[in-house]
């Protein structure tokens, strides 16, 4: 099912109950992440039902800075959410990179980031969401266009 449809090209991120990995879809230019999350957790069936109410919430949300999930699908152990790919990783590694290189964001591109950081949890706040998990490994950059600089992941 789902590699009919998409080639999956590399890792790029494991998590507890969730791979992430980066791929292209078949006939289409560009690139898509998609999120392996497991669909059972034993006898804990409330943390299964909250996920797919996640899900479902995160399949309608479109703003300019909360990444986009162009696709979903499933088997019998996982779901499969297909996002936008954003190719400049997340703002964890970035500071890393910056530390590393004694380099420092300008006070220009800290009010850019927080800028778009703000408006995106305030159209999360406005449908009635909480993240609960706001940390700059969380934050993802994509470097496509001046725009779309920053994209905050759900």
């Amino acid at each position: 099912m789902l590699v009919d449809e998409y080639e999956i090209i590399g890792k790029i991120d494991r998590g507890a109950f969730e791979e992430t990995f980066k791929a292209s879809k078949k006939g289409c230019k560009g690139y898509f992440s998609i999120d392996k999350i497991k669909k059972h957790f034993g006898e804990d069936h409330f943390v299964e039902e909250v996920l797919k109410i996640s899900i479902n919430t995160i399949k309608d949300l479109n703003h300019s800075n909360v990444i986009k999930m162009i696709d979903f699908k499933e088997d019998s152990n996982y779901y499969y959410c297909i996002y936008d790919y954003c190719n400049g990783g997340d703002l964890s590694h970035y500071l890393e990179y910056l530390k590393k290189n004694h380099k420092y964001f300008s006070e220009k591109e800290v009010q850019y980031i927080m800028k778009q950081l703000v408006e995106a949890i305030k159209y999360l706040h406005n449908k009635k969401i909480v993240h609960r998990d706001i940390r700059p490994r969380n934050i993802l950059l994509n470097y496509n266009s001046e725009e779309d600089f920053l994209k905050r992941i759900f």
